[in-house]
């Protein structure tokens, strides 16, 4: 350890940034993508389920607390997000045993979304005893990632490829829950630009390892018909699958504008994009009633989030 602070003491001795604690409250639209699905283990790879939510859409609110203290960058995050509009799920069902077809069926859906992070960086002042200032931040943090969705709504399904029948009636058992977590360790590098006068642009960019924790339940009901029309059987399915795995990646970008007002207050409008997705992992499938299964798991989740942000130097 005595390496790292010969280090340490010399860059803090040579530190030429400081700026005092700033807290910064947003608020704005965020717009979520997730897409989701299970595969057999066989060669093949055939998918039996997936689900895609489309324009999931938040009304978002968050926190933010930053400080730089001879050039050592403290920066810890949190919001909170819910509904202003609902999105959209188009699931697909697939190696059913009672038709050959893959039935899709399309819902509704409503819930929230949280996030948190915090990372440690060092100022790297580019431009000092100049007017103007340009600070590279290499950073390294730790964010966490939550989203718990409903799927309210029925439909049915009729259809006459049927196989030992010759008509089915399908409809899925919805809504249940679906629970969503990420969260691990991350890497990356920020900036901070001030061309001069009132003006400030920041942004930046991480690399996450992430753990995924997903939780959720579907299944359906099934009559089959004869010829005549006459029910010759009905059966309902209900499948809870749940998720753990760890090393997967995520990749996040952000920028924010600002302007300075007097008083140590600002305004400015910031923007964030995130991609997180699994690696094909193993997921438990435990239908009621039957045998536990295994069968291989992907996800992919892209949070796009705009917001207005106000802040004030303390």
């Amino acid at each position: 350890m005595k390496w790292l602070w010969l280090i340490i003491v010399p860059c803090l001795s040579w530190a030429t940034v400081n700026e005092p604690l700033q807290v910064a409250l947003l608020t704005g639209y965020r717009n979520d993508r997730l897409h989701w699905h299970t595969q057999l283990e066989a060669s093949d790879h055939a998918i039996t389920y997936s689900e895609q939510y489309r324009d999931i859409q938040f009304w978002e609110n968050g926190l933010a607390l930053k400080v730089i203290h001879r050039d050592l960058v403290f920066f810890l995050s949190g919001s909170y997000a819910a509904f202003g509009r609902g999105g959209t799920l188009f699931d697909r069902f697939g190696n059913l045993s009672f038709t050959q077809a893959n039935p899709r069926f399309q819902f509704s859906t409503q819930g929230w979304a949280s996030d948190a992070k915090g990372y440690f960086g060092y100022a790297v002042n580019l431009t000092p005893d100049r007017t103007y200032k340009t600070i590279l931040i290499p950073l390294v943090g730790y964010s966490a990632h939550f989203e718990r969705l409903k799927r309210p709504g029925s439909s049915s399904l009729s259809s006459t490829n049927a196989a030992g029948a010759a008509s089915f009636t399908m409809t899925p058992e919805l809504p249940q829950e679906l629970h969503q977590s990420m969260y691990g360790v991350l890497l990356g590098v920020g900036f901070q630009v001030e061309p001069g006068g009132n003006l400030q642009l920041s942004g930046g960019y991480t690399y996450h390892w992430l753990g995924d924790k997903f939780k959720t339940h579907y299944g359906y009901d099934v009559t089959l018909y004869d010829a005549s029309g006459s029910p010759t059987s009905s059966s309902s399915t209900q499948i809870k699958l749940t998720s753990t795995s760890s090393g997967n990646l995520g990749q996040t970008g952000w920028l924010e504008l600002q302007t300075k007002l007097p008083k140590g207050w600002r305004f400015g409008l910031a923007a964030m994009i995130h991609y997180f997705a699994t690696r094909v992992v193993d997921a438990r499938l435990a239908p009621v009633g039957q045998a536990v299964t295994h069968q291989k798991f992907r996800l992919r989740w892209t949070p796009i989030s705009g917001s207005v942000v106000v802040s004030k130097e303390l």
